[in-house]
């Protein structure tokens, strides 16, 4: 029944949600230079042209900073190079590596004659948190991800990457799933109502999640409460050590890569506003 309850809740919530444009959705470069473009002509049809002229300029300017100039690093490399690559050298043995979710897209995507889940670019998450898997054969790997209140528990995507790592010889004895968390905040709590986990978490956990994702991640993890935990992070936006002047990306990355950043950086705004972080850009 608190199962059922739940995704009561669940349900409604995305409702309320879908008929407001998300923060990322609107931070989109793609619209945000579409809605550039509609002023301007809007602009055209008037007697005012020295507005036109300034949107045009600005219009440039942008995409310029965003193909030619540094914007997506600027906005990027803060938030990647927050938290360092992992040394496991250095690092303890964990008891949980945490592979957080939002690398697959929902079982409609599912490509003709496949049956894994069909992956985004944040796949590397998956294969981190499988090559972890193996290097640490006592500790549970921990998959979360959710899929919708509509797809219940078993086509959530923990459930899903679970299925994966057991196809792909990973023991099920091995793996934990979280598949009720709808966002980074809520993973802390989710996992603290695991019996295997407990409301009084003192495990080392590894988090495994994009760098552009991990201060978010982390800080909401230390503000719940989590003190021995240790960052894993993948799928770098840019190489580390290339100057920002020289970064050679596709324009289409470049364009992702913004919109990452900037709903990245409203995110832990957001975050900071209600407490959940203890600072906008939490550190290690």
């Amino acid at each position: 029944m608190a199962i059922a309850r739940h995704f009561w809740y669940i349900r409604k919530r995305h409702e309320a949600l879908a008929v407001t444009p998300s923060v990322k959705q609107l931070l989109d470069p793609a619209i945000l230079a579409f809605a550039l473009l509609v002023l301007i002509w809007l602009f055209s049809l008037t007697p005012w042209r020295a507005p036109v002229r300034r949107l045009s300029f600005l219009g440039a300017l942008v995409l310029g900073l965003v193909y030619f100039g540094p914007l997506p690093a600027l906005l990027s490399q803060p938030l990647a190079q927050r938290f360092p690559p992992a040394d496991f050298n250095a690092l303890p043995p964990p008891d949980l590596i945490l592979v957080l979710g939002g690398m697959t897209m929902a079982e409609p995507n599912l490509e003709p004659g496949s049956t894994h889940p069909p992956f985004t670019r944040r796949s590397e998450r998956f294969l981190m948190g499988l090559e972890l898997a193996q290097k640490f054969p006592s500790a549970r790997l921990v998959f979360t991800g959710w899929a919708g209140a509509e797809a219940g528990v078993r086509g959530a995507e923990a459930t899903r990457l679970a299925n994966l790592a057991i196809a792909l010889g990973l023991s099920e004895d091995q793996i934990l799933i979280d598949p009720l968390a709808q966002t980074t905040a809520d993973h802390p709590i989710q996992l603290e109502l695991n019996p295997a986990i407990g409301p009084d978490p003192s495990h080392t956990t590894y988090i495994v999640t994009s760098a552009i994702h991990m201060p978010r991640a982390m800080g909401v993890f230390a503000a719940q409460g989590w003190s021995d935990i240790h960052g894993v992070p993948t799928d770098y936006p840019f190489p580390l050590e290339t100057p920002w002047f020289s970064r050679q990306q596709p324009a289409g990355k470049k364009l992702t890569i913004v919109q990452e950043a900037l709903g990245e950086w409203a995110a832990l705004v957001s975050y900071r506003s209600r407490d959940l972080i203890a600072q906008i850009l939490p550190s290690p």
